[in-house]
């Protein structure tokens, strides 16, 4: 099973259409919007999550070279 149906399914809504003025007020905007809606999502997880081994790790771990290192 996929994590993306390859088609939608029957009875699904489309996109709603966006003005043109609006893709572009969207694209100039898009990278401050992303990372103020992955803030609020890391702020949730991490406040649910206190406990989960990987959230302890980052706490006293710099993950940071091991983030560079897997970029390419």
């Amino acid at each position: 099973m996929s994590i993306v149906p390859s088609t939608l399914r029957a009875g699904t809504r489309d996109l709603p259409d966006v003005p043109p003025y609006v893709c572009f007020l969207i694209g100039c905007f898009l990278t401050p919007i992303l990372a103020w809606v992955t803030t609020l999502v890391y702020r949730q997880i991490l406040t649910r999550c206190t406990e989960h081994p990987l959230v302890q790790l980052a706490q006293h771990y710099d993950l940071t070279s091991v983030v560079t290192a897997c970029a390419p």
